[in-house]
């Protein structure tokens, strides 16, 4: 019945009633459409919307070798980046002038120890009882993680203690190897403290630091 209504219709009528129908079904597809592209779009990996954040990190263990080439003493701890470390890379990076102690910045290869064991702070720029002179580390990047680095220091018999025996509890990485401890030539990367080793006359300390920018 409802069809021969339909069909009866003048043929002005049924031509607006068409358009009517096909803008019906074009509104439908639009809204489909659009609520497709949405759940594609709520599927999106989270991790592409999230901001990058950067942080230096690192870990440094100590071993103490006898004469006899047998271990006598082993120590690992977290180091903490100091201020002036942070602002060295921003700089050697960016082309900035944040704050150093030196405005020269060498490499961070440097390693002192010392004696004294004050709780490292972003704020330290040296040791405060640095024993011998600093030893160039060697490098290596031969670990598959992306930004990390290991120095590795060895300090020969006698470079730490002067023939004498000395209680180390300290450790920091520099960008040269100055002599004087409070010497404004040289920038600290890191810094940190650790139980007491007793290093002897004829003993020998390795330090391996590993750094990571993640």
């Amino acid at each position: 019945m409802f069809l021969q209504k339909f069909i009866n219709q003048p043929d002005h009528y049924l031509a607006m009633t068409t358009k009517f129908i096909a803008m019906l079904i074009g509104i439908a597809a639009i809204v489909s459409i659009g609520g497709a592209y949405a759940l594609v779009q709520s599927n999106q990996p989270t991790s592409e919307m999230h901001a990058d954040g950067m942080k230096t990190m690192g870990h440094v263990a100590l071993v103490v070798y006898g004469p006899d080439g047998a271990i006598k003493a082993y120590r690992q701890t977290d180091n903490l980046v100091v201020s002036n470390g942070d602002n060295a890379t921003v700089n050697q990076m960016f082309g900035v002038s944040r704050t150093t102690t030196s405005g020269t910045i060498g490499t961070f290869k440097a390693v002192a120890v010392g004696t004294n064991n004050t709780s490292p702070t972003t704020t330290d720029f040296k040791l405060w009882g640095q024993q011998g002179h600093k030893v160039i580390a060697t490098t290596s990047i031969a670990t598959a993680t992306r930004g990390n680095v290991v120095l590795t220091a060895n300090f020969a018999a006698g470079k730490i203690t002067n023939s004498s025996n000395q209680n180390i509890v300290e450790a920091g990485i520099f960008d040269n190897s100055a002599a004087n401890p409070n010497s404004n030539s040289t920038n600290m990367f890191a810094r940190q403290t650790f139980s007491q080793i007793s290093i002897g006359s004829s003993d020998t300390l390795q330090i391996t630091w590993t750094v990571n920018i993640t």
